[in-house]
């Protein structure tokens, strides 16, 4: 590690705001601005731009930075904190809208190191201007750094993998944790076409009727597209002899007119019923799966690490992550709930915090906080009898508890839950309600040992907890999860192991399966259509009069709006 010259009993704050190259209100190659506050090894304070701004996947915090730093004396003394930024392709500099805070990193380094760069910050008050020592770190190692506030230190024997769409010098980078040492093995962009098949494939955008501007979007819905159908042997090779994966087709003229001529394709256009597409999709994510598990394989054959610890956007694929979960290549696999750029300022200030000589302590998953009062969630049994009557009774649920969670999934404090066994409720709540795709699934959220009862498994993976691997239910709990099941036979669980992980998630999924034989609860991210998960209980009201819920909970109270 560089030797800097920190005070340990200092805060850090931690920031991802690398500024787009485009200016027209969507984000283009930087997304998901944030921000961190953390103080011997533990946060202090976490926001996603997006929760506070009401704009999804913000990138724009030059502009709301002074604001954010008068939320943040609430935590800490801005003018005695270290700052540290995470970089990005984009860009290596920061400086708000406004001119007064400003940094400038050195220009990249030709190697990816597992370090922290000194350069110029400068932060002016209203009084005067202060020049300091501000710190820089690579996107990629952010992201694995993003581990560390949910896992601890890394393990020795272990392979760390960053994954995504583009980060400092590659969007693929592998380490090792050997005798205490983290080492680069390889860092390149050879596998920056594969991971385009989710962020910028024309002809998937197609696929899923996504417009350009909307790009963060595409691989989520076509993720869940693909699981629609399966792989076809003939419509895969001809895909792959075509070069429709990797080569750029921006009115995908070329696929219509060779599908219609290969395979008397009568539809001609991009309809997700149609079953020639869906296909299509399917092939998408084979191929995805194919190259990445070609390469995470190769890595281990050489390695043999007993962990792997895996980051970035790609890490965000579910299936891929049961994939390697299912080859047993690992006996341990650790991903973060903010394994996209979500993380990054959390990853940042956990690498600073570290070279300050601290331990970074376990956290939760709920650390979304500033803007938020401290309010204790209240867990009473007679109200949560009272919402597990309601889920009995066919209601969908919003839940506004405590801070919200980090990343893009809702893990129980900023979810809408329903009964599981009810592919009409599934209907109702994603598609009327949230208005999203017929194809996006809605996930389950149930009891670790509940999880083991309807998988079979002896063990539930720890990246359940986040809602980040699919699993195969066993025959005799379909009917009992079949609003919760996807078309391809899994289902997303979020497993909760214990009662500390969420008091009130806990009582409530023990309460609805002891008094109504509930496996679980229907379970999908708080927001309605366009919208970023909400975030204040007063945006948490707003969201459900405008989805026309009867009910919602604010920190554990109950409170009915019509």
């Amino acid at each position: 590690m560089t030797k800097l010259k920190l005070i340990p009993t200092t805060p850090t704050i931690g920031v991802y705001g690398a500024k787009d190259f485009f200016q027209d209100g969507h984000p283009g190659y930087t997304h998901d601005h944030n921000i961190t506050v953390m103080q011997g090894g533990r946060v202090l304070a976490y926001l996603q731009l997006e929760r506070l701004s009401r704009v999804k996947y913000d990138n724009r915090i030059d502009s709301h930075m002074e604001d954010l730093l008068i939320s943040l004396t609430k935590y800490v003394d801005i003018n005695n904190c270290d700052w540290v930024f995470a970089d990005s392709f984009a860009g290596r500099s920061f400086i708000s809208s406004n001119g007064r805070i400003r940094f400038d990193a050195p220009l990249y380094p030709r190697k990816l190191e597992y370090n922290v760069q000194e350069g110029i910050f400068w932060l002016k008050d209203l009084k005067r201007l202060i020049r300091k020592k501000g710190y820089s770190v690579s996107q990629e190692t952010a992201h694995l750094a993003s581990c560390l506030p949910f896992f601890g230190e890394f393990l020795n024997d272990s392979l760390l993998v960053h994954y995504d769409g583009g980060a400092s010098i590659s969007n693929f980078s592998a380490w090792h944790k050997k005798n205490n040492k983290i080492q680069l093995i390889e860092s390149h962009w050879k596998l920056g076409k594969t991971a385009a098949l989710f962020n910028g494939n024309p002809l998937a955008f197609n696929l899923v009727q996504c417009s350009a501007v909307d790009h963060s979007s595409l691989a989520g819905k076509l993720m869940g597209f693909s699981s629609v159908s399966h792989v076809d042997k003939i419509i895969h090779h001809w895909l792959v002899k075509n070069d429709f994966f990797f080569k750029d087709d921006h009115s995908s003229t070329r696929f219509l007119k060779e599908a219609k001529s290969k395979f008397n394709w009568k539809s001609g256009t991009f309809d997700t019923k149609d079953i020639f597409l869906q296909a299509v999709a399917s092939s998408f994510q084979s191929e995805f799966e194919k190259h990445s598990l070609k390469k995470i394989s190769a890595l281990q054959s050489k390695g043999k690490w007993k962990n792997l610890y895996l980051t970035g956007g790609c890490a965000l694929n579910i299936i891929l992550n049961s994939k390697i979960n299912q080859s047993e290549l690992f006996p341990n696999i650790f991903i973060p709930p903010c394994c996209s750029d979500t993380g990054l300022s959390l990853g940042a200030a956990s690498i600073l915090e570290s070279y300050k000589g601290h331990n970074i302590k376990t956290h939760s998953p709920y650390l979304n906080n500033v803007g938020l009062s401290e309010t204790k969630v209240l867990v009473d049994l007679d109200t949560i009898k009272k919402i597990a009557t309601l889920i009995e009774r066919g209601e969908i649920i919003g839940i506004s508890n405590g801070f919200a969670e980090v990343g893009p999934r809702a893990l129980g404090n900023r979810s809408l839950i329903g009964r599981p066994d009810s592919i009409n409720l599934r209907t109702k709540l994603s598609e009327v309600v949230k208005k999203r795709e017929w194809y996006r699934p809605v996930a389950p959220i149930m009891l670790e040992e509940n999880a083991r009862k309807v998988t079979g498994l002896k063990e539930i993976p720890q990246a359940a907890k986040y809602m980040l691997m699919d699993f195969n239910i066993i025959e005799e709990y379909v009917r009992k999860m079949e609003g919760v099941i996807h078309f391809n036979g899994t289902s997303r669980i979020q497993a909760i192991f214990k009662r500390t992980d969420n008091p009130f998630m806990f009582e409530l999924l023990r309460e609805v399966d002891r008094s109504f034989g509930l496996i679980g609860l229907m379970n999908t991210s708080f927001n309605a259509q366009g919208e970023p998960i909400v975030h204040t209980p007063e945006q948490a009201i707003e969201s459900a009069k405008k989805m026309n819920l009867n009910y919602v909970v604010i920190n554990g109270k109950l409170i009915e709006l019509f």
